[in-house]
């Protein structure tokens, strides 16, 4: 088989990956899922199976998930892929998601005159945050929100819950794919956000990255199968009800219980391609990478990551951490 390692269990973001199986399989085999690999184009068997495999606590580390000879790649973000450059080189061939849900909202009737995130920064208010993630560090440093006004909260806490509340006083981390649906039904009426992304820390959420080696190694699999990823994910745009059941099945199998149900899942992939999360890149091809926002994105990081203790050397190029030689340019995701 061909085989990924996840980011993490499964979720909406893993939607290209599950798009590829047949979705025939009963039950998952351990941490991992194996299915048929389907083409996308016609529907039928490649005669290749596609493990999926999810990480348990002993195999987080980016490294360790890249170590067995057997996997192809991983999925994971830009972001960790940079930060893990020299310990642990890997190259991003196809991001099937173009931007992250993480989002920042607030109450519009409690702060009128607040329309993004740096607004927030300006009037000074608090803001719910579930950890001080590099993205909450890039923020602070940019003079975006202030330090002074950052509430941590446990990784477990509700943060809606939180936010009803405070009566929409505090502003709230969340997902716009599900915390925004969750708030305003809590609330009982809308509540105001913007996408991290749009405010300036844009890395892309579950990317196929390999090692440079496989790029060569097994550079005929990556031609096959990189543009099958692509054209998996232009179909769960246009039907995800099969897709959205798989993960919701396999979401289950694995002790998953935030997920929620598939015609839950099926409104967040609606919203993902309503908010741009899910979309065609610069060059308007789905899947490719953006140079340039790479570039932007190990510019942001850069500082931060030396006042964190892990310093990204000057000898990491942004363009070396990407290669769309695999692409299949003609795949674009109609609006």
């Amino acid at each position: 088989p061909i085989v990924i390692e996840a980011d993490g269990p499964p979720s909406l973001y893993q939607s290209a990956w599950f798009a590829l199986m047949g979705g025939t399989r009963t039950s998952t085999a351990g941490r991992a899922y194996i299915d048929d690999l389907l083409d996308p184009n016609t529907g039928k068997t490649t005669g290749t199976q596609l493990e999926l495999r999810f990480p348990d606590a002993a195999s987080t580390d980016f490294g360790t998930r890249l170590s067995d000879p057997l996997v192809l790649g991983a999925l994971a973000s830009t972001e960790e892929q940079l930060v893990n450059a020299v310990r642990t080189p890997t190259v991003a061939v196809v991001v099937p998601w173009a931007q992250s849900a993480r989002m920042l909202y607030w109450d519009p009737q409690t702060y009128p005159l607040t329309q993004s995130i740096p607004d927030l920064g300006m009037q000074k208010v608090k803001v719910r945050v579930r950890d001080r993630g590099i993205w909450l560090s890039y923020l602070v440093s940019a003079g975006l929100l202030s330090d002074d006004e950052v509430v941590v909260t446990s990784a477990t806490d509700d943060l809606v819950t939180a936010f009803v509340a405070d009566r929409g006083r505090v502003a709230s981390e969340g997902s716009a794919l599900v915390d925004m649906v969750t708030a305003n039904r809590a609330f009982g009426r809308s509540v105001a956000f913007q996408l991290v992304a749009n405010a300036g820390y844009d890395p892309y959420p579950s990317s196929l990255v390999v090692r440079p080696s496989v790029l060569t190694d097994q550079a005929p699999c990556l031609r096959a199968f990189v543009p099958l990823v692509q054209a998996a994910q232009v179909g769960f745009v246009r039907n995800s009800a099969k897709t959205v059941a798989v993960i919701a099945r396999v979401g289950r199998e694995q002790g998953v219980t935030s997920l929620g149900s598939a015609s839950a899942l099926t409104a967040q992939a609606r919203r993902a391609v309503a908010l741009g999360v899910i979309a065609n890149s610069g060059n308007g091809v789905l899947g490719s990478v953006d140079a340039a926002k790479m570039r932007r994105l190990l510019k942001a990081l850069t500082p931060i990551a030396k006042r964190r203790g892990t310093p990204i050397p000057l000898s990491v190029k942004a363009d070396a951490l990407l290669d769309n030689q695999f692409i299949n340019r003609l795949m674009t995701l109609e609006t």
